[in-house]
């Protein structure tokens, strides 16, 4: 079922320069001129793209909306073998809730079920394909070996595109050294406890907050960090 109005589910995005670049017309338009025959949209919530981006298939195992093509999760798909390998044209991952999700900063690279997905989106992928992909702060240090290690090729660099106090803010972890920190949080707030607003960070590099957060001792995921990767086969 598509959306009723897919341009009124992207309004947010296009009143964002950053987001309208990385998520809005910009993605949709270059896309598009690759006259895709499939183009996944994984972690798809109310499918928005659909009806904007030509052979867009939603997938998403933890929405219950009417919208969605495929409700499961990335990995039964994958398992199920619903799609070929090399047959996508593009892969969106706007809302694949584990992608660098719940992280930490000093970590391990990838957790197991996030290499599973990223090995499945490689095998969904043809040559060529473009990656649109948003991640938390916990990637911001990760990005350029994780790239390596798929042969992703970064051709939009990451940057800060969204402040997410909706969630709320991260909390100071006392007594605890960078490399443990984990998530946690206080009350809402578009602030940091030091009186910093989150909003200073929308558009800067993800390494210059990650600095930010180790030196001022924070945890990860109140930012969410959007790139473009290609993929060479």
């Amino acid at each position: 079922m598509q959306p009723p109005n897919p341009e009124k589910n992207l309004k947010n995005i296009y009143k964002n320069p950053i987001r309208n670049e990385y998520e809005g017309n910009n993605l949709i338009s270059t896309i598009n001129a690759l006259n895709p025959k499939l183009v996944l949209d994984l972690g798809c919530g109310y499918n928005k793209y659909k009806g904007l981006i030509k052979g867009v298939v939603g997938v998403d195992g933890y929405d219950s909306n009417s919208a969605v093509d495929i409700k499961d999760t990335i990995l039964n798909v994958y398992n199920d073998r619903i799609f070929e390998p090399s047959s996508a044209d593009a892969i969106i991952c706007f809302g694949c809730g584990t992608l660098g999700n719940g992280g930490k900063f000093g970590g391990e690279l990838l957790s197991e079920k996030e290499h599973q997905e990223l090995e499945a989106i490689r095998n969904w992928s043809k040559n060529g394909a473009i990656i649109a992909m948003i991640g938390w702060t916990s990637w911001c240090d990760k990005i350029d070996k994780i790239s390596s290690m798929y042969d992703f090729t970064l051709i939009k660099e990451p940057v800060i595109g969204q402040v997410v106090s909706s969630i709320s803010t991260p909390q100071l972890v006392e007594d605890c050294p960078p490399d443990v920190r984990y998530r946690r949080w206080h009350q809402l707030s578009s602030n940091f406890p030091d009186g910093t607003k989150l909003s200073k960070f929308v558009g800067k590099r993800p390494i210059d907050i990650y600095k930010y957060f180790v030196k001022n001792g924070f945890s990860d995921n109140a930012l969410r960090i959007t790139w473009w990767w290609r993929v060479q086969k």
